[in-house]
């Protein structure tokens, strides 16, 4: 069975330090990290909070063939890329979607009311996950 790269996103900041087996472990901007209910392939791995499981591993990109190996590994093995986005990023991202797709929103409603702008995430969220 061929599987898909799933890119999941992630509400927050991504962390600079994982806390590994041996201690905390800096975790490099540029690395791609990904999650799975099962262990992966990764230069760096740890356990954390469930989102598609437990498992998460962090790969250097600069490190070709290593790298895109482990990254097809761990996609058959149904790792998840995460991406981390901000609350800020997601309200703009769904209310430009809203403008786009239906321009008359912009009349009734304020993206910088507190209530609209929860909503606005919530759906961006939903939508980019599902």
């Amino acid at each position: 069975m061929t599987r898909e790269l799933k890119v999941y996103k992630v509400l927050g900041q991504r962390p600079d330090k994982v806390l590994t087996d041996e201690g905390f472990k800096k975790l490099p901007h540029r690395w791609e990290v990904y999650n799975a209910p099962r262990p992966l392939y990764g230069h760096l791995s740890w356990t954390g909070d469930f989102l598609h499981g437990i498992f998460y591993v962090a790969i250097d990109p600069s490190d070709d063939y290593v790298a895109e190996n482990w990254k097809q590994e761990n996609i058959r093995l149904d790792g998840w890329l995460l991406e981390w986005v901000s609350e800020d990023e997601a309200a703009d991202a769904m209310w430009q979607h809203y403008l786009d797709d239906y321009p008359k929103v912009a009349d009734r409603y304020n993206p910088k009311d507190p209530e609209t702008r929860q909503i606005l995430v919530r759906e961006y969220f939903r939508r980019e996950n599902e």
